[in-house]
């Protein structure tokens, strides 16, 4: 596919000006709600620029149904960082295993999966309040051969 065909186009195009109409929505209340995993991929911070897994869960049900909950993990070399962010994955079906580079596909594998978050709003010491994403095993989960899972 060839873009050149647009030059002449794109070149004599204004930017449109930021949207002013976008829906703001409040911040879901804390609790559990059921989801669907609709979005999974290795993307970069804005904030850094360091890579991050990004997961974005469609409520599925009840009041807040067809809202989107997303959680946004960092990749580091913490070795505690990445313990919570496997457990995550794995809670959701991704193969953990293989090497890093094998993420981007494992990723996709998972895209449709059902499961509960919950959601909780802490205080940090920074004396800012953020909402927390926990991602809650599914119906019938059962973790791998040799693996303990402390709940």
């Amino acid at each position: 596919m060839s873009l050149r065909q647009y030059a002449s186009a794109w070149d004599a195009a204004e930017m449109a000006p930021p949207q002013s109409n976008r829906t703001e929505f409040p911040p879901l209340p804390d609790g559990s709600y059921y989801v669907r995993l609709q979005r999974a991929e290795v993307t970069a911070s804005r904030k850094t620029g360091e890579p991050m897994v990004s997961l974005g869960f469609l409520v599925e049900g009840g009041e807040f149904a067809g809202r989107w909950v997303w959680k946004h993990q960092t990749i580091t070399s913490d070795p505690t960082r990445l313990s919570y962010l496997k457990r995550d994955l794995g809670l959701l079906g991704v193969g953990t295993a293989r090497a890093i580079d094998y993420l981007p596909d494992e990723l996709a594998t998972v895209t449709g999966a059902t499961t509960t978050v919950d959601l909780r709003t802490r205080v940090g010491r920074d004396g800012v309040s953020r909402q927390n994403v926990y991602i809650n095993p599914p119906e019938g989960w059962t973790p791998p051969d040799g693996v303990e899972v402390p709940f």
